[in-house]
């Protein structure tokens, strides 16, 4: 046997502690698979779950195993970006799940749009709300695996191109709107309030990790959370540097 193919089987076998998941969410069990326990699983994830990259920052290598990314979220209070959480969340865009019919669907603040696909024949287009951080993305009427996007998250990962890797990235949804934190600026877009400042104290951003995003980052430590922040810091200064120069 490969060792590709002993790891997708080992992968199989293991099991999701679906009893854990359910009260990370701090849901009740919603009963038989229907649309409605669909609607309350999925806005719970966005709301309980935050996007972020912050294991890039960290530079701690991560796979997209699903397996994996489950076992992070639940022994370690964490979130994901998107290879670790597609399927459930999408930052800054769904806060329920979409139908697959054509039409224009309001979440929140936002605006999202479903349609037959003009780049994949037989396959679905989302369109994202103008003033979300993607355009969309158009679906392939087949089947998905974890290896087809293994690549990307390498380069995502990685690559001193990747905005992930250059910038600090960190979301939460929820129905009234968006919680972001993009380096140093916290940003709030919603329907009742929007807002923005920035963060300049290690303390602080540490302080807004947790009590905004639900992320305390037990899993972290001292020398860690020193070089996080410096690494941080740096890139925001960066930034101003280079907004200065325009």
């Amino acid at each position: 046997m490969t060792p590709a193919r002993a790891d997708r089987q080992s992968s199989m076998t293991r099991t999701l502690d679906s009893a854990a998941y359910l009260r990370r969410l701090r849901l009740d069990h919603p009963g038989p698979p229907s649309v409605a326990g669909l609607h309350a699983l999925h806005a719970a994830q966005v709301e309980r779950i935050p996007y972020e990259a912050l294991e890039i920052q960290l530079r701690r290598p991560t796979t997209i195993d699903p397996h994996d990314s489950a076992e992070r979220i639940l022994r370690h209070h964490r979130g994901g970006y998107c290879f670790h959480l597609n399927g459930a969340g999408l930052g800054d865009a769904l806060h329920e799940p979409l139908p697959l019919h054509e039409g224009r669907y309001v979440q929140g603040p936002l605006t999202f749009g479903m349609r037959p696909s003009q780049a994949e024949p037989g396959g679905w287009r989302f369109d994202h709300d103008p003033r979300g951080c993607f355009a969309g993305m158009d679906f392939r009427a087949e089947r998905a695996t974890v290896a087809d996007f293994a690549a990307r998250h390498h380069h995502l990962s990685t690559s001193p191109e990747s905005s992930f890797v250059q910038t600090s990235t960190v979301e939460r949804r929820d129905g009234d709107g968006i919680d972001k934190l993009t380096g140093c600026v916290l940003r709030r877009d919603g329907l009742s309030r929007s807002s923005a400042r920035t963060i300049e104290t290690q303390e602080e951003w540490f302080d807004a990790l947790a009590d905004v995003f639900d992320l305390p980052l037990t899993d972290v430590d001292a020398p860690e959370r020193a070089r996080l922040w410096r690494r941080v810091y740096a890139a925001h200064e960066a930034w101003l540097a280079a907004a200065g120069a325009q």
